[in-house]
């Protein structure tokens, strides 16, 4: 009898943990079961040895929790010269649970791969320049106060394999996690650099990223020195090791022989740029980019198959939540081609049959698998998400820096061959194709 009740409460239990992961609440969960999953299948858990300064292997949990204690509280409270730069490799992932050893570029590069613009800008950011901004932003004494309180005699531990260290001071930087930390470093940098900023589109910045354009490359180097004086002037460093995008759009030489430097580094051109998960290409194009949403898309899916393809969770809203989203990012504004978008459905019927359990020499038909997963094809999809944008620009104010792009005239020679297809062109033919009109956009019920 005590078994068939312990059975039914886990059956009830596995139910409803298969229906939220069937809901968009539940896409993490998808993750974090494939990750237990995974960590379940491997011989060698995780490797508890790692290397002291002088290179020596250390066994014992009180000289590793020691060596992780020492090195954290150097991190967080010293500002050094010479630490590791983030360039283009900071968004590779790095995996402490299965590494033999540690060193200096494993740590700094876990820590900071979210710094792309600034290097390790929340951490490296001095407390007074806190305070300084806020008091000149006119923020009130009472929330300065309480922010002030919030940092005081800050301690934090690291979790190893071995436990836990002991508590570490952090005396710079600003909180990793909190909600009120890029609100803090917004402000440092509106409050630091507004001498210098320009307008939309010239100069952007979100977060720790900022996006400089310039017509010359000699107007780029002036206001790259600029930045760095102002920014290093209070505390923060600019990532040296950057490369920059150029565009020649009148096919004209320009600046023949000119570099573009920071400090004495020199910068290096790039075809494509990658920004805030977008690839952007000098010629304007969007093949790179679909390439990248592919390559992620699949690197979703590897990573949630075993969830995926289990038959007890309902697969077409964990594909919809899972996988789609990496898929379409990015793609409200693309101006596709044919070809571009056969690209995209043959990625996604590849993962919708993988999720059958069919391959293609099944010759079970595209319409199939949609059917029976219940999923719209990935361009309509694609043409739902860029009327939708479409219809938040129009509900922006003219003076919107979104709307100011709609303005800007580039001044070039337009080559011989058909003019390119645009965004407009797309939504002028889905508009038309839906019996749609742009002054609909203001009727939020439509």
């Amino acid at each position: 009898m005590a078994k068939k009740t312990v059975a039914e409460a886990k059956s009830k239990a596995y139910e409803a943990m298969y229906n939220h992961l069937g809901t968009k609440e539940g896409q993490n969960g998808i993750y974090r079961l494939a990750k237990v999953r995974e960590r379940r299948r491997r011989d060698l858990g995780f490797v508890k040895c790692i290397n002291d300064v002088n290179g020596h292997v250390l066994v014992k949990d009180k000289d590793i929790r020691n060596r992780w204690h020492n090195y954290f509280r150097e991190l967080f409270n010293e500002e050094r010269i010479g630490v590791r730069e983030i360039g283009a490799d900071s968004e590779s992932s790095f995996d402490f649970g299965v590494q033999p050893s540690m060193s200096r570029a494993e740590v700094k590069g876990a820590l900071y791969k979210m710094g792309r613009g600034l290097e390790k800008a929340y951490n490296s950011v001095p407390r007074e320049v806190i305070w300084e901004s806020l008091v000149a932003k006119g923020v009130p004494w009472i929330y300065l106060r309480a922010i002030q309180e919030m940092y005081f005699q800050v301690r934090t531990c690291v979790r190893t394999p071995v436990g836990d260290t002991h508590y570490v001071p952090v005396g710079i930087g600003l909180h990793q996690g909190s909600s009120l930390s890029p609100f803090l470093f917004t402000v440092i940098m509106d409050v630091q650099t507004r001498w210098i900023q320009d307008s939309v589109p010239w100069c952007m910045l979100f977060a720790d990223d900022i996006v400089i354009i310039k017509e010359t490359r000699v107007a780029v180097n002036v206001t790259l020195e600029r930045w760095m004086y102002i920014l290093e002037s209070n505390g923060l460093r600019v990532n040296r090791s950057k490369e920059y995008l150029w565009c020649n759009f009148s096919n004209q030489p320009n600046d023949v022989g000119v570099d573009v430097l920071m400090a004495d580094q020199v910068l290096l051109p790039k075809d494509n740029f990658r920004y805030l998960g977008s690839v952007l290409h000098k010629e304007g194009g969007i093949d790179a980019d679909v390439t990248h949403r592919i390559k992620s898309g699949w690197l979703k899916w590897r990573a949630a198959t075993g969830v995926l393809c289990d038959r007890r969770v309902p697969s077409r809203v964990n594909y919809r939540v899972a996988i789609r989203p990496a898929l379409l990012y990015g793609s409200e504004c693309w101006a596709l081609k044919k070809a571009q978008e056969c690209r995209l459905e043959v990625a996604e019927m590849r993962m919708l049959r993988w999720i059958c359990g069919h391959t293609i020499l099944d010759r079970f038909s595209n319409g199939f698998f949609m059917n029976t997963l219940r999923v719209a094809p990935i361009a309509e999809k694609v043409r739902e998400g860029q009327l939708r944008w479409f219809g938040h620009i129009r509900r922006r104010r003219v003076a919107a820096p979104v709307r100011g792009v709609e303005d800007l005239v580039v001044s070039a020679s337009r080559r011989r061959r058909r003019p390119r297809r645009t965004w407009t062109d797309l939504l002028t033919l889905d508009l038309r194709a839906l019996n749609l009109s742009a002054d609909m956009t203001s009727d939020r019920r439509c």
